[in-house]
C-alpha cells in the first residue's frame, strides 16, 4: 500500500530531541576556539550533546598549552567525520534530504520503507 505525500506529512516519526551532529558540534567548537571564547566553556557546551566516545575523541585533540595544535587537531577530526543523510523520495518527485545521527537513520530509513517511500543514505 502506498501513501500520498500528503498522508506521509501527517504521519509522525518518533525520534529523540534532535541535538547537534558530531560533526556540527565539533564545527562550532572551531568556531567558538577561533572567536577566543573560553576552552573549557566551549568544549564544555560540545560536550553536552554528545556521546562518551566522541567526548574523548575531541579530548584527544585539546591541548591546553597550545590552541593552534588544539586547532590543527579538530580541524584533523572534522575532516574524518562522516554523517549519514538519509533521502526520501517521494511519488509526486518531491525529496527529503535530512541528516541523522547514524544510530537514528536506520530506523528513520525501515519507518519510510514502511510507509511504502522511496529512501536510501548517503555518507556526507
Amino acid at each position: 500500500m502506498t501513501h500520498s505525500h500528503n498522508e506521509l506529512q501527517t504521519l509522525t516519526f518518533v525520534q529523540p530531541e534532535l541535538k547537534p551532529t558530531f560533526k556540527e558540534a565539533v564545527q562550532k567548537l572551531i568556531t567558538d576556539i577561533e572567536n577566543n571564547a573560553c576552552l573549557k566553556l566551549a568544549s564544555r557546551e560540545a560536550y553536552s550533546a554528545l556521546s562518551v566516545s566522541q567526548q574523548n575523541q575531541i579530548t584527544s585533540c585539546i591541548n591546553p598549552r597550545n590552541q593552534g595544535e588544539t586547532l590543527r587537531q579538530l580541524r584533523f577530526l572534522l575532516s574524518s567525520i562522516t554523517e549519514t543523510l538519509v533521502v526520501a523520495q517521494f511519488e509526486d518527485g518531491e525529496e527529503h534530504r535530512l541528516i541523522y545521527p547514524e544510530e537514528i537513520s536506520i530506523n528513520v530509513l525501515r519507518e519510510y520503507r514502511r510507509k511504502g517511500v522511496k529512501a536510501w543514505i548517503e555518507l556526507i
